[in-house]
């Protein structure tokens, strides 16, 4: 029989010990691309005297078993709710330090720009540099090329994610990384593809999936503009019927089959939601790849996780994930 246990660190100082009596529960979530990772401390308050944490404290969470700890990630203090009955004292985070740092706040600055002949990766390099952040781009997008990128009255954040979103992709900053992850890597071995668990049915202990009966489209038409012959054109990914025509009137040639080839692999995945909960596994993190097997033919695929939630109270050390079939 294994046993959970935790750190937590509180501005590097180690805390466990002396909240352990008084501890409730810990929750933490992580949700694909975005900012919204997030921990929650709730403590028994009964005696009213709980030192109140500063917003802006730095909390480190490990989560495992056996002593055997796994780091879920680095949290600043955002909101303490003081409440009762029962007296309790909850404590929420946010992803850090990124959430709270200047830097953040600078790349929600609007900025009117542009770049001239440019790749994906090169693009999300050259911001990171301006925010002093490191860079982790999915192969792929060396070779997404674009002639022309207006920035006009937009922020870096939202930039990335207009054309991350346009590639299946998503954008996500945590720890002083600014990450592109590809939602369309199957691949294992390369350091830029997403890591990968397996999932059998005596992992879990509650599952569920639905399977959506939505149109399969088979080819996607996109118009685009040509200014120089002052005509609308179309372009088409894939071959058959049905078609999916985008409603975007895009400004190139290039925009227009990139956003089509986009779309198309989209609609061929994300037909099917999962959910379940497991035994805490500290290692599951969202973007990872499930390899479920053991389950009906319907289900045995490759799956993609996009939200995670650890919860260890009295009850013990669970996980619940969510994944869409890749």
């Amino acid at each position: 029989m294994v046993t959970p246990c935790f750190s937590l660190l509180s501005n590097d100082k180690n805390i466990t010990e002396s909240i352990s009596k008084n501890l409730v529960s810990l929750r933490a979530s992580e949700q694909l691309g975005g900012f919204s990772d997030a921990l929650t401390v709730t403590l028994s308050d009964a005696n009213n005297n709980l030192a109140l944490p500063a917003t802006g404290t730095e909390l480190t969470l490990s989560l495992g078993f056996d002593n055997k700890l796994t780091k879920i990630g680095l949290f600043i203090v955002d909101e303490v709710n003081l409440q009762c009955p029962p007296a309790q004292m909850v404590i929420t985070a946010r992803a850090a330090p990124f959430f709270r740092s200047k830097q953040y706040r600078a790349m929600q600055t609007h900025k009117t720009r542009h770049f001239e002949n440019i790749t994906l990766a090169d693009l999300a390099k050259t911001i990171a540099r301006e925010y002093n952040l490191k860079v982790s781009v999915a192969e792929r997008f060396e070779s997404v090329h674009f002639e022309h990128i207006n920035q006009q009255d937009e922020s870096d954040i939202n930039l990335l994610r207009r054309l991350t979103d346009e590639l299946h992709a998503r954008i996500k900053v945590v720890e002083g990384k600014l990450a592109l992850v590809d939602l369309n890597s199957k691949r294992k071995n390369n350091n830029h593809n997403l890591p990968s668990m397996d999932i059998v049915p005596e992992n879990l202990s509650r599952w569920q999936a639905t399977l959506a009966g939505r149109t399969e489209y088979k080819s996607v038409i996109a118009s685009y503009r040509d200014m120089n012959a002052n005509q609308t054109f179309e372009v088409q990914a894939g071959e058959s019927e049905p078609t999916r025509r985008l409603p975007h009137l895009y400004e190139s040639r290039q925009a227009a089959m990139r956003a089509a080839n986009a779309r198309l692999i989209a609609d061929k995945t994300g037909r099917g939601n999962f959910k379940a909960t497991m035994i805490g596994s500290p290692r599951l993190k969202a973007s990872m790849l499930l390899n479920l097997s053991g389950f009906r033919e319907s289900i045995n695929a490759q799956w993609q996780c996009i939200s995670v939630e650890h919860l260890l109270n009295n009850q013990g050390f669970t996980t619940q994930f969510s994944a869409t079939i890749k």
